[in-house]
């Protein structure tokens, strides 16, 4: 007995059914398929940060700072001694520009062994790239720096501004859609003392992103 060749009905609803059967395959891949970044939103870091200075204060042994409470015995007794900071850094990352970024901070430290304050305002660029749940960057800000103290400070016997550098170097890690922690360190030059000064820096802290990012 003879068959029928399949006619066009039949040919139309099998090519329908085999288009539906590839559907939940396409999608499957499609959710095991690694997330790639174009874009990261805006950001707010607030860190605590630790600032070591490289450059030795006006207490070498037999100098007497101007307005020191202190007597000639004491200050031959007294080393050369290096600047300890801590305070707080506030920074803002603008990035429609992704990877690069528009920066602009504010850091505030204060510490030993002249109670020494400093306060930095600083704006510049960065670079950051996306993997995953971490995201390296790196920046370079200019700016302004104001240091005081309570002696001498940096053969200085008044309070005194400047301009200053910073190089950033560190890691956002992802902990929430929005919110992460950070950490970094950063090298700053400063014009003060006869020969400028540079402080290392290292910090902690979390973000705040204005979008939130899966």
């Amino acid at each position: 007995m003879a068959t029928k060749p399949p006619t066009k009905k039949k040919w139309m609803l099998g090519i329908l059914l085999a288009c539906c059967a590839a559907v939940p395959t396409r999608a499957q891949r499609a959710e095991t398929a690694p997330v790639r970044y174009s874009w990261m939103p805006n950001q707010v870091t607030a860190s605590w940060i630790f600032t070591r200075d490289d450059y030795g204060l006006a207490t070498q042994p037999g100098l007497v700072p101007p307005g020191a409470s202190i007597t000639q015995q004491q200050a031959d007794s007294i080393p050369w001694q290096r600047i300890t900071l801590s305070g707080f850094n506030l920074e803002y990352a603008y990035r429609k520009f992704y990877p690069w970024e528009i920066l602009g901070s504010y850091r505030n430290e204060s510490g030993n062994p002249l109670g020494q304050k400093l306060a930095t305002y600083a704006a510049g660029v960065g670079y950051v790239r996306q993997f995953g749940r971490y995201a390296p960057f790196g920046s370079l800000q200019a700016g302004a720096s104001h240091t005081s103290s309570t002696g001498e400070q940096y053969l200085q016997s008044a309070p005194a501004t400047g301009l200053a550098s910073i190089f950033t170097g560190g890691v956002d890690v992802r902990l929430r859609p929005r919110w992460g922690a950070r950490g970094y360190v950063e090298n700053q030059y400063l014009p003060f003392g006869s020969s400028g000064s540079v402080y290392w820096s290292a910090g902690a802290g979390i973000f705040f992103r204005f979008e939130p990012q899966r």
